[in-house]
């Protein structure tokens, strides 16, 4: 909580700051950027809040699964990239899986779901992401377990 208060006093006092100095449109853009790195520090700090040996009795799509997505997949796996044909921002193509024509989850099958053969290091180094750490310990308990209860979407309805 305390430092959410602190980014956002920040964030306030680089707004003011830039305003004397840049335009209103160079404002915006970092606001922008400012609000997508709080965004993304946000969710990789909820999918780090299980620790690594705890997993919820429920996992939750929206709240716990997609917030790891958006912080080390999407920007790869998106509609303007969509490396190997995935695309990871809609559930029914995450779901579907891209160009090696497996199936990326199989809801209720964890073994089946080829996501996780993507995501599981071995010997610390996993398929995906390319160029970046492997997801956490605690993230891949979480995907595994939202995919053996049967990869449930519960996006709040628009």
């Amino acid at each position: 909580m305390e430092a959410d208060l602190a980014w956002n006093s920040l964030n306030e006092s680089c707004v003011r700051l830039f305003m004397k100095f840049f335009d209103l449109n160079a404002v915006r853009h970092l606001m922008l950027i400012a609000t997508a790195i709080s965004t993304l520090s946000s969710s990789r700090a909820i999918a780090e809040d299980v620790p690594a040996g705890d997993v919820p009795a429920v996992v939750s799509y929206y709240h716990q699964i997609r917030p790891i997505l958006q912080a080390n997949c999407q920007g790869c796996h998106q509609p303007a990239r969509a490396q190997g044909g995935y695309v990871m921002t809609n559930f029914d193509k995450l779901i579907a899986g891209g160009e090696s024509g497996d199936k990326a989850v199989v809801p209720g099958k964890p073994d089946e779901s080829y996501l996780l053969d993507e995501i599981t290091p071995i010997a610390g180094k996993a398929s995906m992401p390319k160029n970046a750490p492997p997801l956490t310990e605690s993230e891949i308990k979480l995907i595994t377990k939202w995919i053996s209860e049967g990869a449930k979407d519960d996006t709040p309805a628009a």
